[in-house]
């Protein structure tokens, strides 16, 4: 019993000038393993934080919900609303500020409640890892590859084993869940990759 307390106890003290390794098969799993412990060390601004997920997690992103960001995507981009954006070379997959700055977006419009603004933030990162994937700058290419993956999404069934494009796409969805947690916060991406 007393080994116990001393345990509990120790494991309730905050560290400092601490490096710490944080390693979990997916995205999710430290957040939802030990997020609090976490915190409590995380809040002290002398330790430093290296976090390393081993897989993308992409299974256990379904096609309707990838759907579901696909069209996002496709709305904001015939709408026009990211036509400054893409003036400015917003999207560039490799530009650390732009990827913060999607997280913002979306935390400013959970924090407005404006559903339109965390679908834009969401779009805006999503758009930019399609970049990525396909290493594509022609948004016309773009936009036909979108159409593309809404009918792949549409058609495909529920465990069938996707192409590798996709995975790599559902797994920078995970990415950007986790991405949007600790730019809560106050992680910026750079800090976190």
């Amino acid at each position: 019993e007393k080994r116990l307390f001393k345990k509990l106890s120790e494991g309730s003290i905050a560290s400092k000038n601490t490096t710490f390794l944080h390693t979990a098969p997916h995205h999710d799993d430290i957040m939802l393993g030990y997020l609090p412990h976490a915190v409590r060390h995380i809040r002290d601004a002398s330790n430093h934080h290296i976090f390393a997920c081993m897989t993308s997690g992409f299974n256990s992103v379904t096609n309707q919900y990838a759907l579901s960001i696909v069209q996002k995507i496709r709305y904001f981009l015939k709408k026009g609303d990211f036509e400054s954006l893409i003036d400015e070379d917003y999207f560039n997959p490799n530009d650390i500020y732009g990827r913060n700055r999607d997280v913002w977006q979306y935390l400013d419009g959970l924090a407005a409640d404006n559903q339109t603004m965390k679908n834009e933030g969401e779009a805006r990162r999503m758009l930019r890892n399609l970049i990525q994937i396909f290493d594509e700058e022609s948004f016309e290419y773009l936009e036909n590859r979108i159409d593309e993956m809404i009918n792949y999404f549409e058609t495909q069934y529920p465990g069938r084993r996707d192409l590798t494009y996709i995975q790599q796409f559902k797994g920078m969805i995970r990415e950007w869940e986790e991405d949007c947690l600790w730019g809560y916060l106050g992680f910026d991406t750079k800090s976190i990759k």
